[in-house]
């Protein structure tokens, strides 16, 4: 009698279990916090926070935080245009750190992939990211914030990143921390379309389609190169090759 017992609560265990998953691997709606005025301090990454000659991104001031982040490929991508940072057309950029800022609500570590990909350019006036393109490696880190606040958190990317077209800055969450919980994204006051999207396994969106109130804080650091940077091929361009 105890060891039929004893199975009746392990299949009932784990039918709970079976419920369970799925409703943990499901997507929440976002919600969002006001953060006023509350202070961001710098995070630096190997290698310092460096002094960029130029910022390419969302590089705003901080509006609000919002709970969204679900780890394993939660990609989320912000477009960067070297444009935006030439003097003229014959300084290609360099690219160095990237940043994000996050709301940490106490100290933590999350596991990250920091990259650049290409931009597909097939509607000239909205550029889309193309998640496996990398323009350079990836690079992984363990953001850890000494304690609770908004950081500034700087990655470096790959040496020499040299660009003079349109790519997207990919940040993503790639597994829980220790403690299973993640920071909040912190966004800017209101949100510009094309510009910040978010790629999870089985969806993808432009952020501000999705009722975002703001775009998440990401940008680049870059330097003016004496030479122009070879231009990086856009996906269109790729397809068209193949055709």
């Amino acid at each position: 009698m105890r060891i039929r017992q004893r199975i009746s609560t392990i299949i009932a265990a784990g039918a709970l279990l079976a419920i369970a998953l799925p409703a943990l691997a499901a997507r929440p709606m976002p919600t969002f916090r006001a953060l006023g005025a509350a202070p961001v301090r710098a995070l630096a990454g190997p290698n310092g926070a460096g002094d960029p000659a130029c910022a390419l991104g969302v590089t705003g001031a901080p509006a609000w935080s919002v709970g969204y982040i679900i780890p394993g490929e939660d990609q989320y991508y912000t477009l960067l245009d070297p444009a935006d940072c030439r003097a003229d057309g014959e300084c290609g950029v360099s690219v160095s750190l990237a940043h994000v800022i996050l709301d940490f609500q106490y100290a933590m570590s999350t596991p990250v992939r920091v990259g650049l990909v290409q931009a597909d350019l097939s509607d000239e006036g909205c550029a889309v990211p193309v998640p496996g393109a990398y323009v350079g490696a990836p690079v992984v880190y363990d953001l850890s914030a000494p304690d609770a606040g908004l950081f500034d958190v700087a990655l470096p990317l790959s040496a020499g990143t040299a660009l003079a077209g349109k790519v997207f800055l990919e940040i993503t969450f790639t597994e829980w921390g220790p403690y299973w919980d993640v920071p909040g994204l912190v966004l800017t006051a209101a949100c510009d379309p094309c510009r910040s999207y978010n790629y999870y396994p089985g969806d993808n969106y432009d952020l501000c389609t999705f009722g975002f109130d703001g775009n998440p804080v990401m940008y680049a650091d870059v330097e003016c190169d004496n030479a122009v940077a070879e231009k990086a091929t856009t996906w269109g361009q790729l397809k068209a090759s193949f055709r």
